[in-house]
C-alpha cells in the first residue's frame, strides 16, 4: 500500500509505502499455515522454517501487524491527506497486492468494519460540516481499467476514455463523469452504484475476484463563504490494483 500528499502545484510531493501484514484465514489456519513475516519496528523480516534459511529484512514508511485493524490502518496512514485534501492539496491512497492478500478489506472493508475509503468519507463531511466559514462544492468520480482500457463505473454505457497529457505535464481522463455529492451517503450509494459495473471473475485464491484496477476519486472546491475569492482546489484518490 502507498500514500501520497502533493502541493496542488505539483511542485512538491512525498510518497510514502506501507505494508500490513494479512492475518492467516480459516483454510489456512485449519493446514496448520503461520504467518512468514515478522514486523520489528519501522522493518518487516522473514520467518526462517530452518535454522540455514536466509533471513530477509526490509525497511518500509509505515509497518502495520496483522493484529491492527483498519480504523488503525486509517490514523497511520490516511488521516493526515484527508486534511490535507481540505486544505487543498491533493492526495492518494492506493493498495497493491496479489489476490487475497486483502487490498479489498483494506480500502472498502465491510459494515462492520470500514476501511480507507469509507473511513476517509465520513471523516472528509465531518470537516466540512465543521468549517462554518467556507463553502464546498465535492464531486467524485468512479474508474475502471481493464484491458488497457479506461471505463466510466457511472457510466456504464459510454465509450472507453481517453488519457490525455495537460499542458503542466500532468494527465486528466477526457470525459469522465463528476458527480456532485452533498453527504457521505451519496458517495457510498455511488461506490455501491459503481461495484455493479466492474469487472469480475474467478481465480484459484478467490471465487468473486476483481481482474481489474479501480479508482475512486473525490475533487473538494472551496472559497470563503463571504468572498469572491477564487476557489482552491484538492483531491482524494483511492486505487486499487491486482
Amino acid at each position: 500500500m502507498s500514500t501520497q500528499r502533493s502541493e496542488s502545484d505539483g511542485e512538491s510531493d512525498a510518497i510514502k509505502s506501507c505494508i500490513r501484514i494479512r492475518p492467516l484465514n480459516d483454510s489456512e489456519l485449519e493446514s496448520g499455515s503461520r504467518i512468514a513475516w515478522e514486523v520489528k519496528g519501522d522493518s518487516i523480516s522473514s520467518i526462517p522454517n530452518d535454522i540455514r534459511d536466509i533471513v530477509h529484512e526490509f525497511s518500509y514508511d509505515k509497518l502495520i501487524s496483522s493484529e491492527e485493524t483498519n480504523e488503525d490502518v486509517y490514523v497511520k496512514t490516511t488521516r493526515e491527506i484527508v486534511t490535507a485534501a481540505v486544505d487543498g492539496f491533493n492526495g492518494t491512497i492506493f493498495a497493491y497486492g496479489q489476490t487475497s492478500s486483502g487490498k479489498t478489506h483494506t480500502i472498502r472493508g465491510s459494515y462492520e468494519t470500514p476501511g480507507l475509503l469509507p473511513l476517509a468519507v465520513g471523516e472528509l463531511f465531518d470537516i466540512l460540516e465543521k468549517t462554518p466559514n467556507r463553502q464546498f462544492l465535492v464531486r467524485a468520480c468512479y474508474l475502471e481499467i481493464y484491458n488497457e482500457e479506461i471505463k466510466d463505473l457511472l457510466e456504464p454505457s459510454a465509450l472507453p476514455l481517453k488519457l490525455r497529457e495537460t499542458v503542466d505535464n500532468n494527465f486528466e481522463v477526457v470525459g469522465v463523469h463528476e458527480q456532485v455529492v452533498v453527504s457521505s451517503d451519496e458517495v457510498f450509494m455511488l461506490m455501491e452504484d459503481g461495484d455493479g459495473h466492474r469487472s469480475v471473475g474467478s481465480t484459484k485464491m478467490n471465487q468473486r475476484s476483481s481482474r481489474s484496477h479501480s479508482l475512486f476519486r473525490i475533487t473538494i472546491e472551496s472559497s470563503e463563504a463571504s468572498t469572491r475569492h477564487r476557489p482552491q482546489c484538492g483531491g482524494l484518490s483511492c486505487g486499487l490494483s491486482v
